[in-house]
């Protein structure tokens, strides 16, 4: 999951040299002058042990 997040932010960023990374709690946006992605973790799954 490391290296996905490590290509997302290479090609977004990549985009030009006014974006912005910025992280939330929960998210991550890209923004220029507005939001232009959002990037959410994925949600964590409860296992039931049995």
């Amino acid at each position: 999951m490391a290296e996905l997040d490590a290509a997302v932010d290479e090609v977004l960023l990549g985009l030009g040299e006014d974006i912005t990374k910025v992280k939330n709690q929960t998210y991550t946006t890209y923004r220029r002058m507005q939001n232009y992605a959002c990037r959410y973790p994925p949600k964590r799954v409860k296992r039931w042990s049995t």
